[in-house]
């Protein structure tokens, strides 16, 4: 199946968190431009606006100057604070009509797949330092959140709260470009990556992230991301062309998560695929092999629960993963943070915590 389409199947079982988001955007937008259009400039000429929406009963009856000036007082909204709400209104405009261009990411050949999500994260960061803006807006703070809404706001300055709420993305890669040891750093909050992996590609590439409160996966079809979707813990998967290990690493329950493999490539790598060496690739696929092994004998180790097989090369592995030991090759991420409400997220910072009635 062309990457494509992939990518598209991909983005279609992650689409629950992706239109939360979205909605959060929506949500947001018409906030601000409803504030705005109810809270004039103080220098617009407010009489003359009044003398036309109280139309002919008015004259004689109502001294339009007087009305107008208490409109003023009442609606009015400082030059700044209002410039100040425009951009943000703008920066989340510009965001909302990408569509779901904003969640696709493509890697270019030869690129750096960690320096691809940092700007596509960045991105969708601008929304937080829109919200940010806002709520500067509203206290009379100095911020840097103008530029950051207009230029990007990268993942690292990110809040616990905005990495709680963060949609997912959808990553287009060529197997040769496939080096995803760098994107342990964004798997916090409720991140969520899923690679699509087009040509040969190192058999298991994400062996190395996989730690506690992580959900890591490899699959050969993107409908098979379901689980992945709905945990609610970070993670990355990839969607991974014939030949690669298919493995899922559930680290939301106990320590040290559980690992199902079902398949293992029999033949160890010979050849360097992109800037992966055969040693490098033959050490990703040990350490699963290992670690496979090892839940394989701390399940037998257990009185209850079924057998489980010990992983083979070649051909799929049967049985339920069991509890492992946490590898020490990445971060241990924290859990993600419950966003039950779309509004209560990016729309309900702006509501609540930047409350735009109190400007």
């Amino acid at each position: 199946m062309p990457s494509e389409a992939l990518a598209q199947g991909a983005l279609a079982v992650l689409d629950g968190p992706r239109a939360r988001f979205d909605e959060t955007l929506t949500l947001s937008i018409e906030e601000i431009q409803g504030f705005l259009n109810t809270h004039r400039d103080p220098e617009q000429d407010q009489t003359g606006r009044v003398a036309q929406e109280l139309g002919t009963f008015a004259a004689g009856r109502i001294d339009v100057d007087r009305f107008a000036a208490l409109l003023q007082e009442t609606q009015s909204l400082d030059r700044e604070v209002r410039h100040e709400l425009e951009v943000a209104l703008e920066t989340l405009t510009r965001l909302k009509s990408r569509g779901e261009d904003l969640y696709v990411a493509r890697v270019a050949p030869g690129g750096d797949l960690r320096d691809t999500v940092a700007k596509a994260l960045s991105e969708v960061g601008r929304a937080f330092a829109a919200a940010r803006l806002v709520e500067a807006a509203r206290d009379g703070a100095s911020t840097d959140a103008h530029d950051a809404s207009q230029k990007g706001f990268p993942f690292r300055k990110w809040s616990r709260d905005e990495r709680g709420v963060a949609p997912p993305l959808i990553v287009q890669v060529a197997g040769e470009d496939l080096v995803a040891g760098g994107l342990a750093e964004f798997l916090d909050g409720s991140v969520k990556l899923a690679l699509v992996v087009d040509g040969k590609a190192p058999a298991a590439s994400l062996a190395g992230l996989l730690a506690s409160g992580l959900w890591v996966e490899q699959v050969d079809a993107p409908d098979k991301l379901t689980d992945f979707a709905a945990a609610e813990v970070p993670g990355v998967a990839a969607v991974v062309p014939d030949g690669c290990a298919l493995f899922r690493f559930d680290g939301s329950g106990a320590p040290g998560g559980a690992l199902e493999v079902s398949f293992l490539p029999e033949d160890a790598p010979k050849v360097r695929v992109g800037s992966i060496s055969a040693a490098q690739q033959a050490r990703d696929l040990d350490h699963l092999r290992a670690m496979s092994e090892s839940a394989v004998g701390r399940k037998e180790a257990t009185p209850a629960g079924p057998e489980a097989g010990p992983a083979t090369t070649g051909a799929p592995v049967s049985g339920e993963g069991a509890a492992v030991g946490t590898p020490q090759v990445a971060p241990a991420a924290q859990p993600a943070v419950p966003a039950s409400d779309p509004a209560g997220a990016l729309a309900g910072w702006l509501l609540q915590n930047a409350d735009l009635s109190g400007s």
